[in-house]
């Protein structure tokens, strides 16, 4: 019987997550990118290992790299994940947090506000963030009331 992690690393080179420039590499990262509810509605970004979902309850190994509380999610649960502003999140010139896997100032994280999903664009590769394959599971709700659904994720 294939394990899990097996069964996800098939579905993601099915569905070719990972950039074609990233082709003969394996995959090492993720972000994930939830898009959450407490006193208002919020996105967060979370960098760990690849092949994972992160739990934002209890997040280790990840770390959350950028919290922010512009968004626009609709009432009732879309077909596809909200789509991210536009927005360049990881901009060096305004001093935002990124993932410390990646070079400070050579990656970014931009959503283009209208169409299609959002892409984490470095110094040598630029990867198409995917729907996250737990995108219509249920939602987390953490001890604090917090509730979490998955939207994003990009493999690297």
């Amino acid at each position: 019987m294939m394990s899990r992690s097996s069964l996800w690393g098939l579905c993601l080179i099915a569905t070719g997550t990972v950039a074609s420039v990233l082709a003969n590499q394996k995959a090492h990262h993720s972000l994930q990118i939830l898009a959450g509810e407490k006193s208002g509605r919020f996105w967060s970004v979370w960098h760990g290992p690849q092949g994972t979902a992160v739990n934002p309850c209890n997040a280790e190994p990840f770390e959350l790299v950028l919290e922010t509380t512009d968004i626009r999610v609709q009432n009732s649960v879309p077909e596809d994940p909200p789509l991210l502003p536009k927005v360049t999140w990881g901009n060096p010139s305004e001093n935002q947090p990124r993932p410390a896997a990646l070079a400070p100032g050579e990656c970014v994280i931009n959503g283009n506000g209208q169409d299609g999903p959002p892409t984490l664009k470095c110094k040598d590769m630029t990867v198409d963030f995917k729907k996250d394959a737990q995108f219509r599971d249920a939602g987390i709700i953490c001890d604090d009331n917090t509730k979490y659904i998955r939207t994003w994720t990009a493999e690297y």
